[in-house]
C-alpha cells in the first residue's frame, strides 16, 4: 500500500496534480520524494496499530524482533519502489543536491533505506510505549498526565529533529559526513527502540488471562 502511494505521490508532483500551501506546482520532486520518505517512517508504527485489541495490538512477547522485522522489510520495499520513481517524476533539477540522487544512485538508495528505517525506529520508540504503558505508575500518581505529556514532547523533538537534520542534509550536496551521520543514527534508533519497548514490557499493565 505504501510502495503504490509514493508511487501515486512522486507522479502526481511531477505532473502537478500536487500542489503545495500556496496552490502552486510543486518542482523540487526529489525534496518532496524525500519529505514523503521520512513521514512514511514517522507514521510506521501507526500502521502497524490495531487500537481495537488489547494493547493497541502490540504483542508482550517478541515485540522488539517483530518491530525490527517489520521496519526492515518495509525499508527495503520502499527503497527498492524507489528505483521505479525517476521513471515517473522528474527528480533531477541539476543543483548538485542528495536528493536529486534518490532511486536511481547508490547514495540516492542509501539515504532514502537510512531515512525511512531510522524514522521508524525512533517513531516505534515513543509510539508504543504512549500505546500501551499505564503513565500512572510512570509518574506521581497526582499528575498521572505527566508521563503523556514527556514522552510526547519527547516523540516530537527526536523525530521531529532527525527529520528536520536529514531534509537539511539532502538539500546539500553529498557529503562524507552527512553520509556518517545518516549511517550512525541507524544503530543508534535502534538502541532507542530497543530501549523503548523495554520501558514499555516493565511498566505496562499485567495482561489479565480470563478462565473458562
Amino acid at each position: 500500500m505504501v510502495t503504490v502511494l509514493s508511487a501515486f505521490i512522486v507522479f502526481a508532483t511531477s505532473t502537478g496534480l500536487m500542489k503545495d500551501r500556496q496552490w502552486e506546482e510543486i518542482t523540487e520532486v526529489g525534496l518532496f520524494a524525500a519529505i514523503m520518505t521520512a513521514v512514511f517512517g514517522w507514521m510506521f508504527p501507526f500502521l502497524m496499530a490495531e487500537f481495537k485489541r488489547n494493547d493497541s495490538g502490540f504483542r508482550r512477547e517478541g515485540l522488539f524482533p517483530l518491530m525490527l522485522v517489520s521496519a526492515l522489510l518495509g525499508t527495503a520495499i520502499l527503497t527498492l519502489s524507489s528505483v521505479l520513481w525517476p521513471w515517473i517524476g522528474t527528480l533531477h533539477p541539476e543543483t548538485g543536491q542528495l536528493t536529486e540522487l534518490v532511486g536511481h544512485h547508490p547514495v540516492g538508495l542509501f539515504y532514502t533505506a537510512a531515512m525511512y528505517f531510522t524514522a521508524a525506529m525512533i517513531s516505534c520508540a515513543f509510539f508504543v510505549l504512549m500505546s500501551t504503558a499505564p503513565f500512572a505508575v510512570m509518574v506521581p500518581q497526582s499528575a498521572p498526565w505527566l508521563g503523556t505529556v514527556l514522552t510526547l514532547l519527547g516523540y516530537l523533538g527526536l523525530s521531529g529533529g532527525y527529520i528536520g537534520v536529514a531534509i537539511w542534509l539532502g538539500l546539500r550536496d553529498p557529503s562524507a559526513g552527512g553520509l556518517l551521520f545518516l549511517a550512525v543514527c541507524v544503530p543508534v534508533s535502534v538502541l532507542l527502540c530497543a530501549a523503548g519497548i523495554g520501558l514499555t514490557q516493565r511498566v505496562r499493565l499485567p495482561e489479565i488471562v480470563v478462565s473458562r
